[in-house]
């Protein structure tokens, strides 16, 4: 989350740079994503208890 925080607009000012830019900037972005989507989808089943787990997915 702090690589997120602290590269996010440097990231997004080099994809409108140019083509080059834009494949460095979509590829550190995407990188330092997958750390937050790994943990989220571990944390967000454990959120809810067992008998309501699966409605309140069902509903989203």
């Amino acid at each position: 989350m702090i690589g997120l925080f602290v590269f996010a607009l440097p990231m997004y000012m080099l994809i409108g740079a140019g083509f080059a830019g834009a494949v460095v900037g979509f590829a550190v972005l995407g990188l330092l994503y997958i750390p937050q989507l790994s943990t989220i989808s571990a944390t967000f089943p454990a959120i809810f208890p067992a008998h309501v787990r699966f409605a309140s997915f069902a509903v989203t």
